[in-house]
């Protein structure tokens, strides 16, 4: 099949191998080389055919724009016509992105303008939506990190793209998502923050500042924003937006969906109206869609809850969930430990504590209140507030690698000295010297420490200094005591013999 692309043609279908055209003789080849075979978008401004190369020998499939308005003579033809040029420009400096339809020809034939690029294989996303219902949080994440590294290379070369919506976002049959139409973007330049120009768009994604003319870099990130709610709801993002209390609802519409809190916070940064509180670059966004869940709270934590000296320890981490144990002291001595489970937010860093269970209360009386606090940029402090039945408190908690330094004590009935120089989770490394009667023994040393039960356990790695030639370090497991003060334990060496060891922090 092959299709005239004369406006005026009545019948423009025509059987394969003709070069003219059966209806009214025009030349069915553009360029001596494109083919026209189907017509699959139309407009105002011009029509879009699926088209054959037949100029390479595997006939690749491509994409014919033809400028064909069918008004003449108005302002918006004059500016259709400067975005059909604006688009072939756009596409010969990006187009050899993978993930953006390359241009393979720009010309003008018998007075009308041609733009012919790269046929991307697929379908886009409205079309995927229809046909396979709203999107899971998955798909959106992998959406968001397919298509931010294309707003971040346009933008690279400053260009907007402005016209961001699932009908211009292509699912390749290999999975791969393409952006396509960039008959709406532009040049940002110095001065275009404080120009006013043509609202270009579609109306449910644009961004405020873009219905005004004032496109940035911002208003694409916008657009793809309000492109994932969709896709997330199955609603317009007109139904979207509540009007009367200038707010997104689009989380009336996830029905039993399960989204993340992190996935909530970036798609509502992405859609602020206000661009001073919007994201403004695709790297930031980048930045925050993969924020690592490394286990950060794992670990003992000493400080205050209340005015209380306290002890926080995290046992386990899944994620945003943790679990574990706060224990106060009181002057008097007496302790108080309950079963905590808690959460925390990687993008604000924001942490949640809450009473599990009381497991020890000397008094009867002490409870969890609320409790919300911070955990800071470096991992290593927390610090909030919290309120029960007596009223307010603030509690600070310091996360170190508290196992650093010398521990002084004795290794079987031998001085020694545990010079721990690494501490990171559960995990140390160090030096053990051994001081016998006439001389020194040292072995390098790692270790592992279970906050659940303060459980420690220390073997060799290596023999730095054996004088003697016989002393090797035997299985050895102890305790750390609740304060983080002392160690203790007992060890079997090669023969078989039993032995005990204790150590207290920086005390001979």
């Amino acid at each position: 099949m092959s299709y005239c692309l004369n406006t005026d043609c009545q019948k423009p279908q025509n059987t394969d191998g003709t070069k003219f055209c059966q209806n009214c003789g025009s030349k069915l080849l553009l360029k001596e080389r494109y083919r026209a075979i189907k017509l699959i978008g139309q407009g105002g401004f011009g029509k879009t055919f699926l088209a054959v190369d037949e100029d390479k020998p595997s006939k690749p499939r491509c994409v014919i724009k033809q400028f064909f308005p069918q008004a003449q003579g108005t302002n918006n033809t004059q500016k259709a016509a400067e975005l059909f040029e604006q688009e072939a420009v756009r596409l010969d400096e990006l187009g050899k992105y993978a993930q953006i339809p390359e241009l393979l020809a720009h010309f003008t034939q018998d007075n009308r303008q041609y733009l012919v690029q790269e046929f991307i294989d697929g379908q886009n996303l409205a079309q995927i939506l229809e046909a396979e219902g709203a999107f899971n949080e998955k798909q959106i994440l992998d959406l968001l990190n397919s298509l931010l590294p294309v707003l971040q290379f346009i933008h690279s070369h400053n260009v907007i793209h402005r016209d961001i919506k699932p009908e211009n976002i292509i699912r390749r049959n290999n999975g791969q998502l393409v952006l396509v139409d960039f008959g709406a973007a532009k040049y940002m330049t110095g001065t275009a923050l404080f120009q006013t120009g043509t609202t270009i768009g579609t109306p449910e994604y644009v961004a405020p500042e873009q219905t005004r003319g004032k496109a940035v870099f911002a208003s694409d990130l916008y657009s793809l924003g309000v492109t994932c709610i969709h896709l997330l709801t199955e609603v317009s993002p007109f139904e979207l937006f509540d009007i009367n209390d200038n707010t997104w609802i689009w989380e009336h519409y996830l029905a039993n969906k399960s989204i993340s809190y992190e996935l909530k916070f970036i798609l509502d940064k992405l859609i602020e109206s206000a661009m001073n509180r919007r994201y403004q670059s695709a790297s930031d966004v980048l930045e925050d869609l993969n924020v690592k869940k490394i286990e950060t709270m794992t670990g003992m934590w000493y400080g205050e809850f209340g005015s209380k000296p306290s002890t926080l320890i995290v046992t386990k981490q899944s994620d945003n969930d943790f679990e574990g144990f706060l224990e106060a002291k009181e002057r008097n001595g007496k302790i108080y430990k309950i079963a905590i489970e808690g959460k925390v937010e990687f993008i604000k860093n924001e942490i949640i504590i809450s009473e599990k269970s009381v497991i020890q209360d000397p008094l009867g009386w002490w409870k969890l209140g609320k409790n919300k606090g911070i955990l800071s940029s470096d991992k290593k402090q927390l610090s909030g507030v919290g309120q029960d039945s007596r009223g307010n408190y603030s509690w600070n908690f310091s996360k170190s690698n508290f196992l650093v330094g010398n521990w002084y004590g004795k290794y079987g009935n031998k001085e020694s000295v545990l010079e721990v120089t690494e501490h990171s989770n559960e995990s140390f490394k160090g030096i053990l010297i051994y001081k016998g009667l006439l001389t020194s023994f040292k072995i390098q040393i790692e270790g592992y420490l279970n906050y659940k039960n303060n459980e420690i356990k220390i073997r060799e790695i290596k023999v730095i200094s054996d004088p003697l030639d016989w002393w090797r370090l035997g299985e050895n497991q102890g305790t750390l005591s609740s304060d983080g003060k002392r160690m203790s334990g007992t060890g079997i060496d090669e023969s078989k013999s039993s032995y005990s060891w204790s150590f207290s922090r920086g005390c001979r």
